[in-house]
């Protein structure tokens, strides 16, 4: 049991003999339980050796595998959540695919169908046909998204070689070579209980969650996987990059391709106050481009960081995006010559602690920021004590290495 006095919180782990790694979050009282049961496999994922074999995956593979593993022999693995008075759900994302459940009773029950069926995929000749068609239209439906386009085409701007650059999807095309032997393939090597993670929270007790872990979860041999990434340039691939949907106000996305670093939880940490500290809705940047009529109130920014990618983003519609990128940069640039002033940054990182404090009170959100962490070697619980551990160096530090005109991209989607 670890202890975490900053939000009063006690979290329990153990290992499972098949390697399996189990973490449980008590908050008694609460009326609602949640659970992820996540393999570390995501769109990224496409290059990779098992055993010693060298294997290239089509695109759109753990997105595949995510739809197809709430089917069994017998039907539809919702149904049986449903009769639980549970709701269950999944997503795959470039790094993880998650398959979750919330339950405000039968939480034990519902753990077992969670864990069982994860554990037994069926894969038929006909049921992954069908899903091609199912599929298909999601494809399709992104594809007609415009904001979904703008921040897609913004990543193929800014990413050369790497497959974040590639939709986590997958293509018509791509998806059309996948098959029920290739999809054990990718089950077998990725869902291997020490590339897993289980995270039970809420109303729960952490014996009896590894009483029911130990009835159902199956004790496997874990192959030796390794994911193969291109090198990829430091600078990006192109600058701009545009396209046309039936949109009234153009959109954008300004990009800034970063260098991720080792500590998952203290990048997350930085980048999100020195955000705060540059764009959020407080500052004279918004205040004057609000006031100009250049942005909406859909301004919005944020940092993301993976396997091998990291990157910011500012997101907004716009009738003149280029101006507005203009002014980012300027602003940018007049930050870095004046300095951030001390007072103003333990305004924003007293803010950010605060808000991160009372985000440990959604059990939901916990568990949705700590699995990808945990698979990165962080630990979100300890968020809030790392964003009060933070310097005006760390985050001036930041602002003069990242956020480079030469490593930004502006994706824009016009009418």
């Amino acid at each position: 049991m670890k202890t975490y006095p900053t939000i009063g919180e006690e979290l329990y782990t153990f290992t499972h003999k098949s390697g399996l790694r189990v973490f449980v979050l008590p908050k008694k009282g609460f009326n609602k339980s949640f659970a992820i049961f996540a393999a570390d496999f995501g769109s990224v994922n496409n290059v990779f050796s098992c055993d010693g074999v060298k294997i290239r995956v089509p695109d759109g593979v753990a997105h595949f595998l995510e739809h197809k593993l709430f089917e069994e022999e017998e039907g539809n693995v919702f149904e049986k959540f449903s009769a639980l008075g549970a709701s269950a759900n999944a997503y795959t994302s470039f790094d993880m695919t998650g398959y979750l459940f919330s339950a405000t009773r039968n939480v034990y029950e519902s753990l077992e169908v969670l864990i069982q069926f994860v554990q037994n995929p069926y894969f038929t000749d006909e049921n992954v046909e069908k899903e091609k068609g199912i599929i298909g239209q999601e494809i399709d439906m992104y594809r007609d998204d415009p904001s979904w386009n703008c921040f897609f085409e913004g990543l193929r701007a800014m990413y050369e070689k790497h497959p974040i650059r590639i939709d986590i999807a997958g293509s018509g095309e791509s998806i059309a070579k996948i098959d029920k032997t290739l999809l054990y393939q990718c089950y077998n090597a990725f869902y291997a209980p020490e590339n897993m993670i289980l995270f039970v929270g809420g109303d729960v007790e952490a014996e009896r969650v590894r009483e029911t872990v130990e009835k159902v979860a199956a004790d496997k041999p874990s192959p030796t996987v390794v994911t193969s990434f291109p090198e990829e340039p430091a600078g990006v691939s192109k600058r701009e990059t545009e396209a046309k949907f039936p949109v009234s106000t153009p959109m954008l996305s300004l990009g800034f391709k970063e260098t991720p670093m080792e500590d998952a939880v203290f990048a997350e940490a930085v980048y999100e106050v020195l955000g705060t500290i540059l764009f959020s809705k407080s500052t004279s940047l918004y205040q004057d481009l609000y006031a100009e009529n250049l942005i909406r109130d859909s301004f919005s920014s944020g940092y993301s960081q993976g396997k091998g990618y990291a990157f910011f983003q500012i997101d907004c519609e716009s009738p003149d995006p280029e101006a507005v990128r203009r002014r980012i940069f300027a602003h940018i640039e007049k930050v870095r010559q004046e300095g951030i002033r001390a007072a103003d940054f333990e305004r924003v990182k007293k803010s950010v602690f605060g808000a991160s404090v009372r985000l440990m009170g959604d059990v939901e959100k916990i568990a949705h920021n700590f699995v990808p962490l945990a698979f990165r070697g962080g630990d979100f619980l300890t968020y809030p004590d790392v964003i009060r551990a933070l310097t005006l160096s760390d985050v001036t530090d930041v602002l003069e290495n990242g956020f480079s005109e030469e490593k930004s991209v502006l994706s824009v989607v016009r009418p």
